[in-house]
C-alpha cells in the first residue's frame, strides 16, 4: 500500500511531463530504493553508460537525502556529447570496458567533455532519457545515499489500472516501511 501512496504523491507532479513525453498513457515498470554506503563496492552504474531497453522510456532518480550531505550524486553528458561517444564506439561497450573518466577518450577524438552535476536536495529528482543520455552514479563519500528510482514506459492503460492488473511496479530492492518513512522526502520536482 505504501508503494502506491508513494507513487500517487509523485504522479501528482509528474503526470503532465510524462503524458507530454509519451503522448499516451504510461506506467511505472519498477520502483527501486537504494541505500548506498561509501564503503560499498561500486557497481557498473558508477561508470559512464546509457541504459539498454526500449528507446522511449524515462527514468526518475529521486533523492531522499541531499547530495551535498551524502557526497553522492549522478553525472550526465548532454545529448550531442552522448552521440559523439556513440560514434566512436563507447556508448554500449562491454561492461568491463566502462570507465569513470572519459577525458582521455574525449581528448583522443576531440569530443567536448563537460559532465553535468547539479546539487540535488532531498525530495528533488531528475527525470531523463536513460537510453539517450550518458550518465553515471557518483558514489557517496560522506554518508549513506538514499535514493528511489522509477522507470516509466508507454502503456495502453492508465498507470493506476496497470499497477492493479499486473502488480506494477515490480518490488525490487525495497526498504522496510519504517526505514522509508524516516527518510526525508517531499513533493517530487524534476529537472530536464
Amino acid at each position: 500500500k505504501w508503494r502506491m501512496d508513494f507513487l500517487k504523491e509523485i504522479m501528482t507532479t509528474l503526470d503532465p511531463w510524462l503524458s507530454s513525453y509519451f503522448g499516451c498513457e504510461y506506467q511505472p515498470m519498477f520502483l527501486r530504493f537504494y541505500a548506498n554506503q561509501p564503503h560499498d563496492e561500486q557497481p557498473y552504474a558508477a561508470k559512464w553508460h546509457c541504459d539498454a531497453g526500449p528507446r522511449k522510456h524515462l527514468k526518475l532518480l529521486l533523492y531522499l537525502n541531499d547530495s551535498n550531505d551524502s557526497g553522492g550524486n549522478t553525472a550526465f553528458l548532454d545529448y550531442d556529447t552522448t552521440i559523439r561517444f556513440d560514434e566512436v564506439g563507447y556508448l554500449f561497450c562491454p561492461l568491463n570496458q566502462r570507465t569513470e573518466d572519459l577525458a582521455p577518450l574525449a581528448a583522443r577524438f576531440g569530443i567536448p567533455y563537460m559532465p553535468i552535476i547539479q546539487r540535488v536536495r532531498a525530495g528533488y529528482g531528475i527525470l531523463f532519457e536513460p537510453s539517450c543520455i550518458m550518465h553515471r552514479a557518483i558514489w557517496p563519500t560522506k554518508t549513506t545515499r538514499y535514493m528511489a528510482q522509477i522507470l516509466f514506459l508507454p502503456s495502453p492503460l492508465p498507470w493506476q489500472k496497470m499497477c492493479e492488473m499486473y502488480a506494477l511496479p515490480r518490488q525490487e530492492q525495497t526498504w522496510l516501511n519504517y526505514q522509508f518513512e524516516e527518510s526525508p522526502h517531499g513533493a517530487a520536482h524534476t529537472n530536464r
